[in-house]
């Protein structure tokens, strides 16, 4: 016998605020995230492109996490503080939780890389006694999971992943198994990750950030636009709690939405860039329709990948039309990324907690800077602003660097209702 899965709770961190009240705020009102990055060295001339979505500058981990300000990374602390709020928006009791079937599937794309980077040069400057001792478990990326367990006692199935930005989708799907097939009653499940000017050194020498001519541009980010020039890098986290069907009746929680199914495979074709025939991506989008017991008809709006890359755009539209058949050209498929940024291993997590709300609130999110449509990406992209539009099933779409292809089905609401 298997589970239903539902999401009970969800809490994010992001460049509109922490909460998922001002995300959900900012993306239903066609407001942007990007802004000029602060904290860059004099090295960052050499930059095409100076802006980002950043955390709002008035947050400090000391304020949120005071005992741990020195024992953890930021993505580690987005992390938690995610899911200290799913768990809150849940309304669960975890006094009265047995937290043995209570547990973490989370994830990163870069884990603290820049914070191990930072600790080595004040090795070579100082010797041992200038590495903070912690700086082994700052860095690694299962602080991404096993912190909020040990933050919250939860004592049940934890695990980590690292597939670059099909992390938060990965880490859902995989939690959604472990309640399905009876390994867990409760999961925190999601993504989190951080960015510094290391991890923005890495993406210009990719030749993957967006750029005009003014460095400065905010709005530069322009999926399935013909004049689109890369991605913009962005930061944050988003945590969804998923419980078993008889757990969460048993207690009367609100069922925010349930996870249907989960499709997954590997371009296995070059580590930066898509099979642009769109074959294996096709193949993913399938394999979660299938594991949702979905037929292509009944899939009611697609939150894109969409990063505004050269090759993934085009190749993630012959995707959806190869899986949706004729279809796909009569949903909305927008890309929430056009707002946010690219959160990395964080973005698809966040995605999901957009589309929920999305649902939950009649309205699909807009791709913003779609003046001038690449005629290879010619589905509803929502240009420019949100749209009402009801909609409960939808799928979340997650493509990764090393041809990580992974699909979530999800439908929201409670299916009593």
């Amino acid at each position: 016998m298997t589970e239903r899965v539902f999401v009970t709770g969800m809490g994010s961190v992001t460049p509109f605020g922490i909460g998922i009240e001002k995300l959900w705020d900012s993306m239903s009102n066609n407001k942007l995230a990007i802004r000029p990055i602060q904290g860059l060295s004099s090295r960052s001339e050499e930059f095409r492109c100076k802006v980002g979505g950043q955390i709002p500058g008035d947050f400090k981990i000391s304020d949120w996490l005071p005992k741990l300000n020195k024992k953890i990374d930021p993505f580690q602390a987005y992390s938690i503080i995610a899911s200290g709020l799913a768990i809150k928006s849940s309304k669960i009791n975890l006094e009265e939780t047995d937290k043995s079937r209570f547990g973490v599937s989370s994830g990163s794309s870069n884990g603290g890389v820049g914070t191990g980077l930072k600790n080595y040069k004040q090795y070579l400057e100082k010797g041992l006694r200038g590495v903070s001792p912690f700086t082994g478990v700052r860095y690694t990326v299962n602080g991404a999971s096993a912190w909020p367990a040990i933050h919250f006692g939860l004592e049940g199935p934890n695990e980590s992943f690292s597939v670059t930005c099909a992390t938060g989708n990965t880490a859902i799907g995989n939690a959604y198994r472990k309640i399905k097939y009876g390994h867990a009653d409760l999961m925190l499940a999601g993504s989190s990750d951080y960015f510094d000017e290391f991890i923005v050194v890495f993406f210009h020498r990719a030749r993957a950030v967006a750029a005009t001519k003014d460095p400065y541009e905010i709005n530069v980010l322009k999926p399935f636009d013909k004049n689109r020039s890369g991605t913009i890098l962005s930061e944050g986290s988003g945590m969804l709690l998923l419980e078993s069907e008889s757990s969460a009746r048993k207690r009367g929680a609100k069922i925010y939405a349930e996870i249907l199914g989960m499709g997954e495979t590997c371009d296995a074709r070059n580590i930066v860039a898509p099979d642009t025939s769109g074959r294996i991506m096709t193949r993913a989008i399938e394999n979660c329709l299938e594991e949702a017991s979905l037929k292509p008809e009944e899939v009611e709006y697609v939150s894109a990948h969409g990063t505004g890359t050269l090759f993934n755009d085009p190749t993630e539209v012959k995707a959806l039309k190869n899986a949706l058949g004729k279809h796909a050209e009569k949903i909305p498929v927008s890309a929430p990324k056009s707002q946010l940024g690219h959160l990395l291993g964080a973005s698809s997590s966040v995605e999901a907690i957009c589309g929920i709300m999305g649902g939950l609130n009649n309205t699909v999110t807009p791709t913003l800077n779609l003046e001038n449509p690449d005629p290879r990406c010619d589905l509803d992209h929502v240009p420019k602003k949100a749209r009402k539009h009801e909609y409960r099933t939808f799928l979340n779409n997650s493509f990764g660097f090393g041809g990580h292809n992974c699909v979530l089905a999800i439908r929201t609401g409670d299916p009593e209702d």
